[in-house]
């Protein structure tokens, strides 16, 4: 069985709307995969690169709360 590549794909990730600047943070395992983001009052979503393969699974934590998960297929 071969193992899939690596790949790296542009995800957007549609945002709750809030009052005030946020920090957007995506983890994996209770790792942080990307750096925090300053999410901008208003911004309707961010889009940032993930890397991995096959399908996996990264959780959305907004100012250290968990807030979504979301999977990403990287076999696509």
């Amino acid at each position: 069985e071969t193992v899939p590549p690596e790949k790296t794909l542009p995800l957007t990730i549609t945002l709750p709307q809030k009052e005030d600047a946020y920090i957007l943070t995506v983890r994996q395992n209770g790792q942080n995969v990307t750096e925090p983001i300053t999410v901008v009052p208003g911004a309707p979503n961010v889009t940032l690169e993930l890397t991995g393969r096959g399908v996996q699974r990264f959780d959305l934590y907004i100012n250290d709360e968990f807030y979504d998960s979301i999977e990403v297929d990287f076999s696509r």
